[in-house]
């Protein structure tokens, strides 16, 4: 999807680092596996989550996964931090930021993958070849 081949290497390096993390039993619980807005139903006046819909991607994994999506390809991470506020008090667990940036990387270089022979300016997954590179680039840039 791209001939920038030092986006390539990076992109390689933390696949590799994605592969390589040791995920305790600790860590392991059933995940919604992509919160996100596109799957928060919230109430229009204070903002409150009302619910989590679309749990076709369930599963038994790293509670790190839950929180990937909040990461956007800005610099800010307002929707993390808002999420952990409040998860980790409720649940007496803490969140490894770096692993959740990881996870993120990982996420965007998949989606870039994925998008293998769609024409760059149509959107996969909501998003145009230009969009998917701007978000690879933010995420590895994150985690190296």
């Amino acid at each position: 999807m791209t001939d920038d081949r030092d986006l390539l290497r990076i992109a390689e390096q933390v696949i590799e680092r994605y592969d390589a993390v040791p995920v305790s039993p600790k860590d392991r619980a059933l995940i919604h596996g992509d919160v996100g807005l596109h799957n928060i139903a919230l109430d229009p006046v204070s903002d409150t989550v009302n619910g989590i819909f679309d749990y076709d991607s369930a599963a038994w994994a790293d509670r790190h996964h839950d929180f990937r999506y909040l990461l956007f390809d800005v610099e800010r991470e307002d929707m993390l931090d808002s999420a952990l506020e409040v998860y980790e008090p409720v649940t007496g667990r803490s969140i490894n930021r770096e692993r959740v940036r990881l996870y993120n990387a990982a996420c965007a270089i998949s989606y870039l993958a994925f998008r293998r022979g769609t024409p760059p300016d149509q959107r996969s997954c909501g998003r145009t070849l230009a969009q998917d590179l701007q978000w690879v680039r933010t995420a590895v840039a994150k985690v190296a």
